[in-house]
């Protein structure tokens, strides 16, 4: 596409230079600055010159037409290659799978890391048990094993019951009348909600970890043939900075912090607690949220700007080309249905 845009104004201003030079010598303008003919090699000259000129100008007119006919489907094919490399890496985007707890973040945050905590303390408590066995003395082995082993806690835990009680249908509240069945109760939800969550988190770490595999080499050899010959800089930068940086420094942040995921999948290091922060963090890039639905906010700004690079390759597009963010909706807030529930029931009652 540059060489094409050099030969559109070489050959424009061979074409003016040309022309010039020919209205120079057809209208002997040259005798306004004091020149003057009289000879007869002068004047094959200058009728040799003509011949010249208007050739130049002839041949030169006839390229630039050429080339910017030529120009013009080169200039679509450069926006349209932009566009197809921004969709290819816009859909690795919608792939990823993201971890939206029904309950505050923090309190399963804090669950997850009491958890892996316990965990590991209960190893830690299994091997010293193992080594004080080795004392002869039972009093030294007990006190040795009172004073280094690890308390588990259960606070976060305690916590994230009172909330699923707390947050648990009155319906369901009112069967449980005894202590052990609310217990009972307690156990099976608390636990089929970790599981649950422990298996969303690590679904969305490896959804992520695909992203290993993504390359921005094609939108960059993209970005890097767009050269016009009107408003280039703004066109360039405007597709740079809104579209191409974006893109591109998004996947290198995602893959910067797949390393913390990678180890964690190795056994290496982090807990889960840890790694939510890290999948938090990368969501809070991606992903925007209203009173009662979470939204693909970067997929939404993505897509409006694939729309304007067709707009600058087309000149105009359909406005349902341009996207809508409810159509990027990810899913429902907890409670919305309820929500909607409760004022379709006022909504009835107040029409009865």
């Amino acid at each position: 596409m540059k060489n094409k845009k050099c030969t559109i104004l070489i050959s424009a201003l061979t074409a003016i230079a040309g022309a010039v030079g020919f209205a120079i010598l057809q209208f002997r303008l040259y005798t306004l600055v004091g020149i003057y003919g009289g000879t007869q090699f002068l004047s094959d000259f200058r009728q040799f010159a003509m011949v010249i000129t208007s050739g130049l100008f002839t041949s030169a007119m006839v390229t630039l037409l050429i080339s910017i006919s030529e120009y013009r489907n080169e200039r679509v094919e450069a926006l349209e290659g932009m566009y197809l490399a921004a969709m290819d890496l816009e859909r690795e985007f919608s792939k990823i799978k993201y971890f939206l707890p029904d309950e505050p973040k923090e309190l399963i945050q804090n669950v997850l890391g009491e958890l892996d905590s316990n965990d590991w303390d209960s190893k830690y408590n299994e091997n010293l048990a193992t080594s004080v066995l080795n004392f002869e003395d039972q009093q030294k082995a007990d006190d040795a094993y009172e004073k280094y082993h690890m308390e588990l806690k259960h606070d976060a835990q305690m916590k994230f019951r009172d909330y699923v009680w707390e947050h648990c249908d009155e319906r369901e509240k009112a069967v449980l009348t005894e202590p052990f069945q609310k217990k009972d109760f307690l156990d099976r939800a608390c636990a089929e909600k970790i599981e649950k969550y422990d298996e969303q988190l690590k679904e969305t770490m490896k959804s992520f970890l695909r992203f290993q595999e993504v390359r921005t080499s094609a939108i960059t050899a993209a970005y890097g043939r767009m050269d016009f010959i009107f408003a280039n800089k703004s066109i360039r930068l405007n597709v740079y900075e809104k579209l191409y940086r974006k893109l591109f420094d998004t996947v290198n942040f995602i893959k910067n912090s797949n390393y913390h995921f990678d180890l964690y999948f190795s056994g290496r290091g982090g807990n889960r607690a840890v790694q939510c922060d890290f999948v938090w963090k990368l969501q809070d890039k991606l992903i925007s949220e209203d009173e009662d639905h979470y939204y693909r906010q970067f997929d939404f700004d993505i897509t409006t700007e694939m729309v304007q690079v067709l707009v600058y390759a087309n000149g105009k597009v359909n406005k349902g080309e341009f996207p809508k963010l409810k159509d990027y909706m990810l899913c429902t807030k907890p409670g919305y249905f309820q929500k909607m529930q409760k004022e379709w029931e006022e909504k009835n009652s107040a029409n009865n």
